[in-house]
């Protein structure tokens, strides 16, 4: 039934006229034109939904219509003067908003190493609460360690020199505050992807932090899949757990989850919620990759996050280069029982190895199977973070 009223947040759109040009007429333009409007009806452009689109024509348009998917609903009451109208409507099936998507592999030395992460672009005036729980099934469905997700924030924001955009983080699981690998991959596709944005910074505005990128300088970016990115972070120093219950529970609750005796030489959680612990490079290497007990990391309630296991590099390894430090991140209460590259574990890494070293800058080498590289520079309470982002897969997404 036809409201009576304009209603500009109505769901029924009507069209008040279509008109082709005589000369035009019979060959078929005006059935591509409906059709294309149709379809633009369908998509995003419009921000409400149309679900019906009515017409009011004359019996000779009878066949017009008709085969362009309207249905005849009832004559219309005659008006003097004029010839006997119809109402003709359709109901129209909204196509599914298609969506940017990209998987970039972040610290990689190849494609195919490193952390590979999902990304996918927004509009601007996105509703994240609204649309939290889509983006965790995205997420799912990515199955990725994590998958970000980032849309433009007011121009009013934005400079010359600065380009701000929202960023949120999943895992399949749940959502998390930080993900470095994801900040990577994300601020990777942006400098591919918005014009003129080589000499301007990207700042993500993550759930809890800012999250300034920019690219490398002297570094080879000009590939259309390949960029090398520098990320200012916060710096998330672990604080040492002395309490010997504690110290216990970790050692024995990681001796059950790999298999080997691990000796401690220093225990602490960061504020990101990750247990950290350095043991001696033998020990690391005794982890190994099979017949991990991954659920033995959930016993203790201490920790929000994941375990970074690592330690000093006491050998120069000159196939890869030189780094100062390895490790491994292991995430079973975020969902991933052990993450290829963690850049967020950075943030505690990279300040504590600084310290402990008398170093600004230092390497690290995650030992995951895909295996990445992470250079960090500590400045005050920042962590800068460099690493290089291959673009590998990008298309749209229909979820």
């Amino acid at each position: 039934m036809m409201a009576t009223a304009h209603r500009p947040l109505g769901t029924i759109l009507m069209i008040q006229s279509m008109v082709v040009a005589e000369a035009h007429r019979r060959g078929g333009l005006g059935k591509h034109m409906l059709t294309n409007y149709l379809e633009f009806v369908c998509g995003e452009s419009l921000k409400q939904p149309v679900l019906e689109v009515a017409i009011v024509a004359e019996k000779e348009y009878f066949n017009f219509f008709l085969t362009a998917g309207f249905s005849i609903m009832r004559p219309l009451t005659l008006v003097d003067g004029k010839d006997q109208q119809y109402l003709f409507q359709k109901s129209l099936e909204l196509k599914k908003i298609g969506r940017e998507c990209y998987i970039v592999d972040s610290f990689a030395a190849e494609a195919g190493t490193g952390n590979p992460a999902g990304v996918v672009l927004l509009p601007e005036d996105s509703d994240e609460k609204a649309l939290s729980n889509w983006m965790q099934n995205v997420a799912a469905e990515f199955n990725l360690s994590e998958t970000a997700f980032c849309w433009p924030r007011a121009a009013s924001e934005c400079s010359n020199s600065e380009l701000h955009w929202n960023i949120r983080f999943y895992t399949p699981t749940v959502e998390v505050a930080l993900c470095g690998h994801a900040t990577l991959a994300s601020a990777a596709v942006l400098y591919q992807i918005l014009p003129n944005s080589s000499q301007s910074r990207i700042v993500l505005h993550a759930l809890e932090d800012l999250l300034t990128t920019e690219l490398a300088k002297n570094a080879d970016n000009h590939g259309l899949r390949q960029r090398k990115i520098c990320m200012e972070f916060p710096a998330k120093p672990p604080i040492e757990i002395t309490a010997n219950k504690d110290k216990n529970i970790i050692s024995n609750m990681m001796k059950e989850a790999f298999s080997c005796q691990l000796e401690p030489l220093y225990v602490g959680l960061s504020e990101i919620g990750d247990i950290l612990v350095e043991v001696t490079r033998e020990s690391f290497e005794n982890i190994g990759f099979e017949n991990l007990n991954y659920s033995a990391l959930l016993e203790w309630d201490g920790y929000s996050r994941g375990i970074i296991v690592c330690s000093s590099n006491d050998t120069v390894d000159n196939k890869e280069g030189n780094f100062d430090f390895l490790s491994r991140f292991f995430g079973p209460k975020a969902g991933i029982n052990e993450d290829p590259v963690t850049g967020s574990a950075h943030c505690a890494l990279a300040p504590y190895f600084a310290s402990k070293l008398g170093k600004d800058s230092v390497v690290g080498k995650q030992m995951s199977v895909r295996g990445g590289f992470v250079e960090c520079m500590v400045t005050g309470e920042s962590v800068q973070l460099t690493g290089t982002a291959i673009t590998t897969m990008s298309g749209v997404l229909w979820i």
